[in-house]
This record gives C-alpha cells, sequence and structure tokens, in this order.
C-alpha cells in the first residue's frame, strides 16, 4: 500500500511540474508580448510568431507515453510469470522503476529520430 500511495505521490508532483513549466513559459511569453506593444512593435515585425505548426508535437509524447507503458506492462509480467526466475521473488521498487525508465529512455531516443526534420 505505501508503493501505491508513492507512485500517486510522484505522478502527482510530475504534473504539478510540467503545469507549472507550461505556466511559466506561457507568462514570459505574454510579458514579452505586453512590452513589444508597449513600445509599438508588432509581433509580426520581428517574426516572433512563427507560422509553422505548433511546436508542441503530440507524436512524440504518444510516443514516450507508450514506451512508459510498455515499461510498466513488462515489469507486471515479470512479477506475475509463473516461471522460477531467481529474481521472481527479489522484485523491488528500485528495479520496476529502472524497468519504466529504461523504456522511457528507448522512446524517447525514438521521438527524437522521428520528430527530426528530413534532411
Amino acid at each position: 500500500m505505501s508503493e501505491l500511495i508513492s507512485m500517486t505521490l510522484l505522478l502527482a508532483l510530475l504534473i504539478i511540474v510540467f503545469f507549472l513549466i507550461w505556466y511559466f513559459k506561457h507568462r514570459a511569453k505574454s510579458k514579452e508580448k505586453l512590452l513589444l506593444i508597449e513600445k509599438g512593435i508588432e509581433d509580426k515585425e520581428l517574426n516572433l510568431i512563427k507560422d509553422k505548426k505548433v511546436d508542441f508535437q503530440w507524436l512524440r509524447i504518444g510516443i514516450v507515453i507508450t514506451g512508459i507503458a510498455l515499461g510498466s506492462i513488462f515489469v507486471t509480467l515479470l512479477m506475475n510469470s509463473p516461471t522460477n526466475l531467481p529474481l521472481n521473488n527479489h522484485f523491488d521498487v528500485k528495479f520496476n522503476f529502472s524497468v519504466i525508465l529504461l523504456f522511457a529512455g528507448i522512446s524517447m531516443i525514438i521521438a527524437n529520430f522521428v520528430g527530426s526534420p528530413k534532411k
């Protein structure tokens, strides 16, 4: 039960961190636009507003989330396997978390290659 509470707290902390990152980035852009408006300079003159697609790419995030989910499924399958693996009875939170992070890291590498522009 203690592991469930710690994982829930970790997830809540990650959500809060991502929200704060978004919030401060959005606030900084708003302040910059207000300063430019006060000076009489338009955003389009400085080419601050990009006419491209949105930088926030859902494909990369989807790949990372899929990698984390696959890592979680892999850990669950290892823990519940009927075989007599020597590690089967000795799984701990560190091992579970490291396998999930391994899958997340691999998915981030794949997302980097998928999202990079082709030359």
